[in-house]
């Protein structure tokens, strides 16, 4: 298992995740990996990173 910090761009920035992976050394693949992470920064900004801009206000 694997704990680490997820640097992401703007407007996310940091975030907390672990990795959980099974390994088969003897054939070098990694079957499984499970992700987990705090959905807290993403819920709190949600509106910045879905709102989506009308064409007429891109330009």
């Amino acid at each position: 298992m694997f704990a680490y910090d997820m640097i992401v761009p703007a407007p996310i920035g940091k975030f907390h995740a672990a990795l959980l992976s099974q390994f088969i050394l003897r054939f070098g693949i990694i079957p499984k990996i499970e992700l987990f992470y705090d959905a807290r920064p993403f819920q709190e900004k949600k509106s910045e990173i879905f709102d989506v801009i009308p064409p007429s206000q891109m330009l």
